[in-house]
């Protein structure tokens, strides 16, 4: 099974991405109202803002120079990250409502953070992808890293487009500065 590729599509001018305000409208501590440890270490959930995109000029530059699933037509959101001061993850989750999601990387979150795939044991590894947000790291509620084994990981490059599973557990590891990227799904 693969959990992600990289793609061959073109850089985003960055003209256009100077046109985007990250500034958050829906800004969270993404920790699904838990405390995480691995081992007896606490791990830290980042802030986590998304918003849709108002560019109509990058809207019309992704339809003229990358082939969108026939399903994604649209930027679906922009999405921001910024990080917790100490030891900060990304928390193991599915997302709220796609399968699935193809991101281009303005910023990685640090030259070592990696996006890690998970296992829950005895669990299947295709998750249930929700109708709506719940405020739940699964559709079937919390998974505790010792319940978790790693199978795949990815440290994406900046200014560059992937193809992500998104309804695998998955989250992000040795976040040390800012993640910002475009994200686009059904």
């Amino acid at each position: 099974m693969e959990f992600y590729q990289q793609l061959a599509w073109p850089q985003i001018p960055k003209e256009l991405l100077d046109q985007i305000s990250f500034s958050g409208r829906n800004s969270y501590i993404l920790d699904y109202g838990k405390r995480y440890y691995r081992g007896q270490q606490e791990i830290h959930a980042p802030l986590w803002t998304a918003m849709d995109t108002e560019s109509t000029a990058l809207q019309a530059w992704l339809k003229e120079n990358i082939t969108l699933p026939p399903t994604a037509t649209t930027v679906q959101q922009i999405l921001c990250q910024s990080t917790h001061p100490t030891h900060c993850e990304m928390i193991p989750h599915t997302d709220v409502i796609r399968s699935y999601a193809i991101n281009y990387f303005i910023e990685t979150g640090g030259q070592n953070s990696e996006t890690t795939w998970y296992q829950e044991k005895d669990q299947p590894i295709l998750r249930t992808v929700r109708s709506e947000f719940n405020n739940q790291q699964i559709a079937e509620g919390w998974v505790g890293y010792d319940d978790l084994t790693e199978i795949a990981h990815l440290r994406a490059q900046p200014h560059t487009w992937y193809w992500f599973r998104t309804d695998v557990i998955h989250g992000v590891k040795n976040l040390t500065g800012t993640r910002k990227y475009i994200s686009i799904s059904e």
